[in-house]
């Protein structure tokens, strides 16, 4: 057996001649490497110089690494060839995926009553804000209550028919003393108009009857 060659190189250069032969590793992983497999030699040349590595060494060393697998046998090192790359043989192992939990009856019911929950604080909150805003309207001003705008429009139709009745003999008895039809249209004039002006009047009765301040200023 004739006696190995020496090839001292650095990290880098080991990199690149480990790319050549197909065996693509980067050099921060090289250093791992390195710390981990002490079988590759290495020296030292002195403070601040790079480590140089016996690169016949590390291909051994990366051969018997990658030789090795579930279904084959390591290769005795002194075996190996330099630049014989053992194939590297991968077994799969089926995993069989894990049946999902089924959360438990309690789980669910817990889990619908905190969002049934959850539902009805919103809609509780909703209809108090919207209440809080109706009242605040209602003190400005701003709205009505419903049972007085009732009555006001009743209390309106009873005044527009009063109108209407006051002023309907005087417009019979206008169309009866008119000449002519001008005369008769002027006359329904004239009752529409004071039907208008009768009933303008009774609304600003019942307003100002609604409101007892506006009353007293007066």
């Amino acid at each position: 057996m004739t006696a190995e060659t020496t090839e001292w190189v650095s990290q880098s250069e080991a990199v690149r001649l480990l790319a050549a032969r197909q065996d693509e590793i980067s050099q921060p992983a090289l250093s791992q490497y390195l710390k981990k497999h002490p079988e590759v030699a290495r020296k030292d040349l002195g403070p601040g110089k790079a480590q140089m590595i016996d690169f016949a060494s590390l291909v051994r060393s990366r051969a018997t690494r990658r030789g090795r697998g579930p279904s084959s046998t390591p290769t005795p090192v002194h075996q190996l060839p330099i630049g014989e790359t053992p194939t590297l043989n991968l077994v799969v192992a089926a995993v069989e995926p894990e049946a999902e939990e089924k959360p438990s009856r309690e789980a669910t019911f817990s889990t619908e009553l905190a969002k049934r929950k959850a539902i009805a604080d919103t809609e509780t909150a909703e209809f108090n804000a919207r209440s809080a805003k109706i009242r605040a309207q209602e003190l400005e001003g701003r709205l009505i209550d419903k049972d007085q705008v009732s009555l006001a429009f009743q209390a309106a139709g009873v005044a527009l028919l009063r109108a209407m009745e006051d002023k309907r003999r005087g417009v019979v008895d206008a169309i009866r003393a008119a000449q002519d039809a001008r005369g008769a249209d002027q006359a329904m004039r004239t009752y529409e108009r004071d039907v208008r002006a009768a009933f303008a009047h009774a609304l600003n009765d019942l307003a100002l009857a609604a409101q007892p301040e506006a009353l007293a200023a007066q």
